[in-house]
């Protein structure tokens, strides 16, 4: 699968990912039937899958625009070798390790002072407002962009060449997770629209040219992020990437 292809160069995006959810969770632990203890702080075994499960959907939904990925899928992925190498978190032993890991630099970054830094306020702020977005996604369109049998069936027989000899049952998990991203890339393109209609979105006279200095100048940017000041212009896409269509493996 191409998707998995590319996991091991996202790897690095994963482990970085992992610090504000990791470092943040570790803090409520303390009862319960407990795996191991960091400085007198227990984790439990059901706060150990908690943690597990809601960081791999949402590294699934955050890197592929995946939104129906449920506990059993990770089971499934962790399930494979050829994806526990591409993605060695998904091993419990290394997760377990790495939130081991993650809570040590966390304290030591708390006794050093870094907690009170006004950036890294703003990654943390950055990082809850990204998780309730794509939790929020998830759960809200989750129905929405369920695959059928027979859409599938359909892309496979308008794509045939695509897949050459390959049988549909072999193709079948790379076209449902390419229907369901474009599904969830027109919702997303609708539900922002209609959001941003909705909203009264004032842009500053001088944002123009206050975006304009300096590098990362607004030459050239997309009309579906400019406008006049006092208009809500709608995305063309929303927030979601076109995905790839599926190959042949």
């Amino acid at each position: 699968m191409n998707t998995l292809r590319s996991l091991g160069k996202i790897f690095l995006v994963l482990t970085v990912f992992s610090a504000a959810v990791l470092s943040v969770s570790c803090n409520k632990f303390g009862s319960g039937d407990w795996l191991v203890k960091i400085d007198g702080d227990a984790i439990s075994k059901s706060e150990f899958n908690e943690i597990y499960y809601a960081h791999h959907k949402q590294f699934f939904q955050q890197m592929f625009g995946l939104l129906n990925v449920s506990n059993e899928d990770v089971d499934k992925f962790a399930a494979d070798p050829a994806t526990i190498r591409r993605i060695p978190t998904l091993n419990k032993q290394i997760f377990l390790q790495e939130i081991v890991n993650q809570k040590l630099i966390y304290t030591k970054a708390d006794e050093e002072g870094f907690l009170g830094k006004s950036e890294l306020q703003t990654l943390v702020n950055i990082s809850q407002e990204t998780a309730v977005v794509q939790y929020y996604v998830r759960t809200k369109f989750d129905k929405d962009i369920a695959v059928t049998d027979q859409e599938v069936e359909a892309f496979y027989n308008e794509n045939r060449a695509r897949f050459k000899a390959q049988p549909v049952e072999a193709a079948e998990k790379s076209i449902r997770q390419y229907l369901s991203a474009n599904k969830l890339r027109m919702k997303m393109a609708k539900f922002v629209s209609e959001l941003r209609e909705s909203a009264q979105i004032d842009r500053s006279p001088k944002v123009d040219e206050f975006l304009s200095q300096g590098p990362g100048q607004s030459a050239g940017v997309p009309e579906a992020v400019q406008g006049d000041a006092g208009s809500a212009p709608a995305p063309k896409t929303g927030a979601v990437k076109q995905p790839q269509q599926p190959e042949a493996q």
